[in-house]
């Protein structure tokens, strides 16, 4: 994965900082706590600049809205990432977005590149839907590349469990679709995909028992 920023790591204020130019700071802190974590660790990225904005504009037609800055001015930013120790710092996911599977943290996207390397696959989103079993369970939407023979789903969720510990197969299934729903800046709509499945899996009730996950 390429660098988002070049980065020099330095100990300041007895938190592992690095700093990509002047009077800015980048921290990663472990999500739960907030403690500082060193370079190689994943947390959360959190910012502290002169520069970081005051709030955005007009929010609920009330002026600007201040961000919820920590203690000491630190703006938690909802990546995932983490500062190696040459001082480069990696995104590699949104907080948000990370499943929950029987107490481990899965990341969307560790899924998404490796489906991505399968012959046939155009394009992948992975959600967390809910289970009885797990907690949250991944599940898989792929768009196939056209003209390209269509790996099944079976398959496909076969590919992932050769390579991932079981905490990150697809349990909650793989669907081929013919387009992911995306923004007008091309953001792919991961909210709306787990909207529809609530929906399917309320549907699915009314005419009879759930699948246990």
């Amino acid at each position: 994965m390429e660098s988002c920023l070049t980065l020099h790591c330095l100990q300041r204020e007895r938190e592992r900082c690095c700093d990509p130019q002047r009077l800015t700071l980048i921290v990663i802190v472990a999500p739960e706590s907030s403690k500082g974590l060193p370079p190689g660790e994943e947390g959360e990225v959190w910012v502290r600049s002169p520069a970081i904005m005051l709030g955005y504009a007009n929010v609920h037609g009330a002026g600007a809205s201040p961000p919820a800055l920590k203690e000491g001015g630190w703006l938690p930013t909802g990546d995932l990432g983490h500062c190696d120790h040459e001082g480069f710092l990696f995104i590699t996911d949104r907080i948000k977005d990370i499943i929950k599977v029987k107490g481990f943290q899965v990341s969307p996207r560790e899924l998404e590149d490796l489906l991505r390397r399968v012959e046939g696959v155009r394009e992948v989103a992975v959600i967390g839907v809910p289970s009885p079993r797990l907690g949250e369970a991944p599940r898989a939407y792929v768009v196939p590349l056209p003209g390209e023979a269509t790996p099944s789903s079976q398959a496909l969720k076969d590919y992932v469990a050769a390579r991932l510990p079981p905490h990150k197969h697809l349990a909650g299934g793989v669907h081929v679709v013919d387009a992911i729903p995306k923004n007008s800046i091309g953001k792919v709509l991961k909210r709306r995909l787990r909207d529809e499945y609530l929906r399917a899996e309320a549907a699915k009730k009314t005419a009879g028992p759930a699948s246990k996950l």
